[in-house]
């Protein structure tokens, strides 16, 4: 997955926690470095982007929103994998 499609899925995380310091927060990681992936001034790198993942799993519609999100940057074959994977 390209940096800046991390990056919209790290955004639309950080609506669905209420903001970057509670997403932040999920992340452990500190608000100056939430601020610096979400600005696009630092890649995500791909550790994180799978705790971001695991983050999402947790929320209610958090796994709605990987799936959705992967269908619109990616297509729908992965996305397919995924939501599968995510309905077993």
């Amino acid at each position: 997955m390209r940096a800046d499609e991390k990056r919209v899925l790290l955004e639309h995380a950080a609506k669905l926690f209420g903001g970057a310091e509670e997403l932040a927060e999920k992340l452990g990681i500190g608000q100056r470095r939430a601020d610096l992936y979400l600005s696009g001034n630092e890649p995500l790198s791909d550790a994180l982007f799978l705790r971001l993942v695991d983050v999402l799993a947790e929320h209610p519609r958090g796994l709605n929103a990987i799936v959705t999100r992967l269908k619109s940057l990616t297509g729908s074959a992965e996305a397919t994998l995924v939501d599968q994977a995510v309905s077993r």
